[in-house]
């Protein structure tokens, strides 16, 4: 949703970044794999009535879900996207019968 309001409407005007050069994946790969594992670990520690564990795992995953906001919130205002995205190859249009180079 983020690539498409800030390049939906530069499409066919210009070069426009990938939706993967709105993120750095490297950087939030560790947020989300905590956000699991303490999904995981609630899931367990709830079912098997250990209340403490269960209380530290939902304060890993607020944790980590503000660590994933801010990386939301990095990719919404184009932190990683290029500035001046590499133009792609040149492309020239098809031209109209009749009108071919010879």
């Amino acid at each position: 949703l983020a690539w498409l309001e800030l390049f939906g409407s530069k499409l066919g005007r210009g070069p426009v970044p990938r939706v993967q050069d709105l993120v750095n994946e490297k950087r939030a790969a560790p947020w989300f794999l905590l956000y699991f594992a303490a999904v995981a670990v609630g899931t367990v520690a709830g079912l098997l009535g250990y209340q403490s564990m269960w209380r530290a795992a939902v304060a890993l995953c607020m944790l980590t879900t503000v660590l994933l906001g801010v990386e939301y919130w990095r990719a919404y205002r184009g932190k990683y996207a290029a500035t001046a995205p590499a133009r792609p190859a040149s492309f020239s249009p098809p031209l109209p019968e009749g009108k071919r180079p010879s």
